[in-house]
């Protein structure tokens, strides 16, 4: 009996993580809990200048009132003569935007918030517009100002019977987007109102609680500065020179300067920058001089920032420069490339798609970025370079005005101060009627076999050919259990080229197999075979992206993995999220260059750092607005050795306080943004939190959203969720202070029992004194033993969970730690009520 309830507990907590993926990576590593990462940040600007101007008043200036007005009044005073006397207050408002939000950030939301002080008679529009041209607050007067703004931004109706103090939200979002994004000139908001014989005050900024005083809320993502340089590492002689491309982008709009200094002291070596301390985007050259320097390695960091204001620093990625000064008597390796095509010549008709594999081979260590063009591509055409990894492809879309013909287009690379070129012949013949031409579908390889070792991928071209107007879909049959795909092109009408990857965990039992690779579309397909061998991880042996790739024997005994935890991240749209990329070398060693593919369109990924030797690098995704589940391929690039890992990437709706937010009518609520800070900061901040919140989202977010219409339609029920949230506001506010200033595993379990146990005893305390009434095994001995060793279970498997970072038995135990937690106050409540009664008898009694 004692062990019946525990088990039907861990079975109910099951129930939640059904739809969650099964496949767990073990990955053994120091630290596998990714940082919590917010992309979105907040700015509660307050108001720089608001001053009224009067129309009866046209010359003086009001900008030392502690009101603000709008209004708009006609009277008829005289109806022979006909005498209409009218007057008009509006407003001149001002924020220091910049002071608090980066030029160029991405502004996701932008309102006026003004409190009222006197409320209309009956009811007013306060319309907010432009200001076409900058004010003093001290000066500013109705003769100057009247007509000084532009269309309306956005309209507001109040009516008489909205309180004093209460907000008025002006929805100004569009018009901050352009203003940070450096399309408009800032100077203010005019206010006014196109009603008339009604008025409305707010408080200004000169009044005494600066509660009340104008503000401007902005909710926006910071923006990027990118630093990116012609060569990761150089070979100089003493006495000798030379220049080092740098380029600074981003989204960034304003200036920015590179800095840089040394790991280890370098004597010897003089740096210069031909420019800097200029406006994104720029360009530099850095050149570096070794004069009296000695032979030995250096190593140079570089990174673009600017200082926004006190309040911001935005940075760019760290740049690793290695300088190696080598003696007198050596010969330096000239660094250079070579850029290849394939295929050297393909065809295809007017209106469709191909594309060629363009390939980037470094030459005496070069390690420079390489930027790609194309010239002779036909008439009425238009063509990209897309990058997927560590693979290049040129795609061209022959428009239909292109004359049917062969046509010589060169491809052309330029870096580190070199530029080569290859060709291609691209045949484009004649659309011919459907009614003559039977579509079909073709499938080449570049390979009929794959040799795949545990723990690495390895990649073919499977070239779609045929006459089809509909996308065609690449599938495989017969792949073994650990062995998954990823294209890097998929679902597009013939003809095209797709990098086939295949990747195989330490699970996949090692074999000969024969997989079938299928395009389909259009109800029509075609299949080619693959053999794969499947082995064990080879020393001697290595295998790259590409198989006729050749290797040196120095090379062919190197090897690493790449591990990524956890195997499934979840991040809401316009958020973002990490997980860990961990280098591991097998045999030998080197440095490692990270990439990531398989991303939604509208998302951004960058590695810190983006190259390491072995260790961890934090992979960080910020989402945009599309949904779905994606399989990203993260691939690490050394040399000519090439490994590939890959995560499921689930973006989801936006996870927010739904009952909350509709119980107090606004995000912005003191409690809902407690109930938000509570979450973020202190519950994800741990790893078991983090695996907490997953279940526990599943279950709330399955049946709140119903609850929150049904909350934001009554009143009443408003009023209800309003009072019995203060409970659990103050428990949640005493698991804070428990917590404060030291937020680790131990706390947050320790805190989740105390306040489970607290929840428990608020919220199901009175209805199971109640049902038990009926039901008396609710407050028996043998429910509470058995909650007690389901809390004792949960905590020495949630350690166990934690030390070895097991996703799944984290999140189910601390769950059951949780629930439990929640049921054991009631039944102890319960058994107090039935024993204390009998105690004081029994002792007034004797007495």
């Amino acid at each position: 009996m004692v062990l019946r309830f525990p088990v039907l507990l861990l079975l109910l907590l099951l129930i939640p993580l059904l739809p969650l993926d099964s496949s767990t990576k073990r990955v053994d590593f120091e630290d596998q809990r990714p940082a919590t990462i917010s992309a979105r940040e907040l700015a509660k600007i307050p108001a720089l200048k608001d001053v009224s101007i009067s129309s009866s008043n046209s010359d003086r200036n009001f900008g030392s009132e502690v009101e603000i007005y709008v209004m708009n009044w006609r009277k008829r005073v005289s109806i022979t003569p006909p005498i209409i006397v009218s007057a008009s207050v509006y407003t001149l408002l001002d924020f220091d935007i910049f002071e608090y939000v980066p030029p160029g950030s991405e502004v996701e939301l932008a309102k006026i918030y003004l409190t009222l002080k006197m409320p209309p008679i009956t009811s007013i529009d306060v319309e907010a517009h432009p200001l076409t041209k900058p004010f003093s607050e001290s000066t500013a007067t109705w003769s100057e100002y009247y007509s000084s703004f532009g269309g309306t931004l956005t309209t507001k109706t109040v009516a008489s019977s909205v309180p004093p103090g209460s907000f008025v939200e002006l929805d100004v979002t569009d018009y901050m987007r352009r203003v940070v994004e450096g399309r408009e000139t800032f100077n203010g908001f005019f206010l006014r109102t196109s009603t008339y014989n009604d008025t409305i005050s707010f408080y200004s900024k000169e009044d005494s609680d600066s509660k009340k005083r104008p503000y401007l809320y902005v909710e926006f993502r910071r923006p990027s500065i990118t630093l990116t340089s012609s060569y990761s590492s150089v070979q100089l002689k003493p006495e000798d020179s030379l220049e080092v491309q740098l380029s600074v982008g981003g989204t960034y709009t304003s200036r920015a300067s590179v800095s840089y200094s040394w790991v280890t002291a370098a004597p010897g070596i003089s740096l210069s920058l031909s420019r800097n301390d200029a406006k994104v985007p720029f360009s530099s050259t850095l050149k570096i001089t070794t004069s009296g320097a000695s032979p030995g390695t250096y190593t140079l960091k570089l990174r673009a920032s600017s200082t926004i204001s006190s309040h911001y620093t935005v940075s760019s990625n760290e740049v690793i420069l290695t300088i190696q000064v080598l003696p007198e008597s050596t010969t330096v390796t000239e660094q250079d490339f070579s850029i290849t095509a394939y295929p050297s010549s393909a065809q295809t008709p007017i209106g469709s798609v191909t594309q060629f594999s363009i390939t980037i081979t470094p030459i005496g260590g070069f390690s420079g970025s390489v930027s790609l063009t194309a010239s002779g591509v036909p008439p009425d055409s238009t063509h990209q370079f897309i990058s997927s990894g560590t693979n290049i492809y040129l795609r061209v879309s022959v428009g239909r005005g292109a004359p049917p013909g062969d046509y010589r287009i060169v491809i052309t690379g330029t870096g580190g101060g070199k530029s080569h070129s290859t060709e291609v012949t691209l045949r484009v013949t004649q659309l011919e009627s459907t009614e003559t031409r039977t579509p079909y579908l073709r499938i080449e390889l570049s390979s009929s076999s794959m040799k795949l070792s545990k723990g690495g991928s390895a990649s073919i071209d499977v070239r779609v050919l045929g006459y089809l107007s509909d996308p065609v879909t690449i599938t495989i049959s017969g792949l073994p259990r650990g062995v998954t795909e990823s294209h890097d092109l998929n679902g597009v009408p013939p003809n095209f080229t797709s990098k086939l990857t295949l990747s195989a965990s330490g699970e996949a039992a090692p074999g000969s197999y024969q997989l079938t690779i299928i395009a389909s579309g259009g109800g029509i397909s075609a299949s080619s075979k693959l053999d794969l061998s499947l082995i064990e991880v080879e020393s001697s042996s290595q295998i790259t992206t590409s198989q006729t790739a050749s290797h040196t024997a120095s090379q062919a005994q190197r090897d690493f993995s790449i591990e990524i935890m956890p195997s499934t991240l979840r991040i809401n749209k316009r958020s973002s999220g990490s997980v860990a990329v961990t280098v591991k070398w097998r045999s030998g060693d080197g440095n490692v260059t990270l990439s990531a593919s398989g991303l939604p369109s509208d998302a951004k990924a960058s590695f810190n750092p983006k190259s390491l030797r072995s260790g961890t690098s934090s992979l960080i995704i910020e989402t945009g607005e599309t949904l779905g589940s994606f399989t990203v391929v993260v691939t690490g690039t050394s040399g000519n050795l090439t490994r590939q890992s890959t995560f499921q990437l689930q973006v989801t709706e936006e996870s927010r306080c739904l009952i909350a937010t509709a119980a107090y009518g606004s995000e912005l609520s003191p409690q809902v943004n407690f109930l938000r800070e509570f979450r973020d900061e202190i519950v994800f901040s741990t790893y078991s939190g983090s695996r907490f919140m997953t279940v526990f989202n599943s279950f709330y977010y399955s049946w709140s959203p119903g609850v929150a219409k049904l909350v934001r339609e009554s009143e009443l029920l408003a009023g209800f969720v309003r009072i019995s949230l203060i409970p659990l506001l103050t428990i949640l506010g005493a698991g804070t202070y428990i917590c404060s200033g030291n937020v680790n595993e131990a706390s947050i379990i320790f805190t989740g029992i105390l306040m489970s146990f607290s929840i428990g005893a608020v919220y199901l305390g009175p209805p199971f004194m109640i049902i038990s009434r009926k039901f008396k095994f609710l407050g028996g001995p043998e429910l509470s033993k058995s909650l007690i060793a389901a809390l004792m279970i949960s905590c020495v498997f949630l350690a166990i969970g934690i030390s070895f970072t097991f996703s799944y038995v984290v999140m189910l135990f601390s769950s059951s730690l949780v629930l439990s937690s929640l049921l054991l106050a009631p039944n102890i409540m319960m058994r107090a009520f039935d024993v204390l009664p009998k105690y004081f008898s029994e002792y007034f009694g004797r007495i």
